[in-house]
């Protein structure tokens, strides 16, 4: 039983939901026998080798054989001729559906993708393969993410008390920072949080600040 194109969520301008949004389209793609396609490995099926029948040579006939054994010759060729043009035929027809399965499921596949990509993201996808454009939308939100990590990253560095406000402002923002860049999975450890807020506040709390470098060098187990 194969699955609706619908069983496919919208994929987020964000790309939040990239990973299922690319588990769903992958069981889509298996439910309709499509996972090579998918996958790149399977292309538009080659048109067969055709054998076409030698030519009767009538002339030849005429010089070796005697005009009954000529006929017969002939009839006989006509028989081989119409079996070649018979497996001929068949494997042109066959070859035709092959070609006609293969495009209907590419054809499935891209329509998925046009009903759930924003409309100028679809605009800038390749279009000779879908695998190159699943790969294309892989990569661009994928290096998105690294961007946004990288961003994310500096603008918590570069956090300092000083530029804030108030102390609860400075506060929220460190917390906004950290739940930032854990959503990314970036597995930071724990110290890297604790020198960061060290640095961000030694203007501001510069005996606070001495204190807690002093803890950290007794190996004491520091947390924000």
């Amino acid at each position: 039983m194969s699955l609706d194109s619908f069983a496919v969520p919208k994929l987020q301008k964000d790309g939040s939901n990239l990973l299922h949004w690319h588990q769903a389209f992958e069981l889509y793609a298996n439910s309709i026998g499509a996972a090579s396609i998918l996958a790149g490995s399977s292309k538009l099926p080659p048109s067969p080798q055709i054998d076409e029948p030698e030519p009767w040579d009538s002339s030849m006939a005429r010089k070796v054989l005697s005009r009954a054994d000529a006929m017969k010759q002939r009839v006989k060729y006509e028989e081989q001729r119409r079996k070649v043009l018979d497996i001929t035929e068949a494997a042109v027809q066959a070859h035709k559906a092959k070609v006609n399965e293969w495009n209907c499921l590419d054809l499935l596949l891209r329509l998925a993708i046009l009903k759930t990509t924003d409309q100028t993201l679809y605009s800038s996808l390749p279009k000779d393969s879908i695998a190159a454009q699943v790969n294309a939308i892989k990569h661009q939100y994928q290096e998105q993410g690294i961007n946004e990590e990288c961003s994310s990253w500096a603008e918590f560095m570069k956090l300092r008390c000083q530029d804030c406000t108030s102390t609860q402002q400075f506060t929220d923002q460190f917390q906004a920072g950290i739940a930032r860049l854990e959503s990314f999975d970036m597995k930071l450890p724990a110290k890297c949080y604790v020198y960061q807020f060290l640095l961000a506040i030694a203007e501001s709390y510069p005996e606070f600040a001495k204190d807690c470098h002093h803890d950290i060098r007794k190996n004491r187990n520091l947390t924000i």
